[in-house]
């Protein structure tokens, strides 16, 4: 429990993370594989990252490498490359067979400049963890940290590649105009794929104990 707290925690200061103007949220898709404010529950979910490596990483910004460093000094459960400075830059290839990839997915062209990559070493990237989830080989869990301002062209390309081949999706969402699902299109973008979104970044933290212990 203590690195599912820590994970969150990292994460919400890394992405700076404001939670205001709040309205009601956004009600369920009506497609039965969205959610709000719950728990991940899913007996096909429960402790999938059990007995196997956890893997976190980033595609789009660079802040969470330092966060997956912080995290892993501290885990309860172990990341494998938790200690890399390097690991919002992790290739699908070094991931072991069998293993969970955290993905936080966000785009930034300041964050893409300070860590040196392109716009397409990043979709190369997602191309890679795309096809070794696909072939069974690892298992991926989306998550996002941020509102609309996030997302757009590079972004969504970037949730319709893999939000239908990952495990699930945890997501910041505070329903309102701004949030990260403020059009409408997340459950379209992830095509059956189960997506649960959160008002409070830190409600996610009894799903991540529910899926990664």
């Amino acid at each position: 429990m203590k690195f599912l707290k820590n994970l969150l925690l990292v994460l919400v200061a890394a992405f700076a993370l404001v939670g205001c103007g709040k309205k009601d949220p956004v009600e369920p898709q009506g497609d039965g594989t969205t959610f709000r404010d719950v728990t991940v529950a899913d007996t096909s979910l429960d402790s999938i990252g059990a007995g196997h490596k956890v893997y976190v990483t980033s595609i789009g910004q660079k802040s969470f490498s330092y966060g997956a460093s912080l995290v892993c000094d501290d885990a309860e459960i172990e990341t494998e490359n938790g200690d890399d400075e390097d690991a919002s830059t992790l290739a699908a290839a070094d991931v072991e067979n069998g293993s969970v990839v955290v993905i936080v997915i966000g785009w930034s062209g300041k964050g893409l400049t300070e860590s040196g990559v392109t716009q397409a070493s990043e979709n190369a990237r997602a191309d890679a963890f795309k096809t070794r989830a696909q072939a069974g080989e690892i298992s991926l869990v989306i998550v996002t940290l941020d509102g609309k301002d996030t997302r757009g062209t590079n972004t969504d390309g970037l949730l319709t590649k893999l939000l239908p081949v990952a495990k699930v999706a945890l997501m910041f969402e505070d329903g309102t105009t701004n949030g990260f699902n403020y059009d409408g299109q997340i459950s379209t973008f992830a095509n059956g794929t189960p997506v649960y979104f959160y008002t409070d970044e830190t409600d996610m933290v009894p799903s991540f104990e529910f899926m990664l212990k």
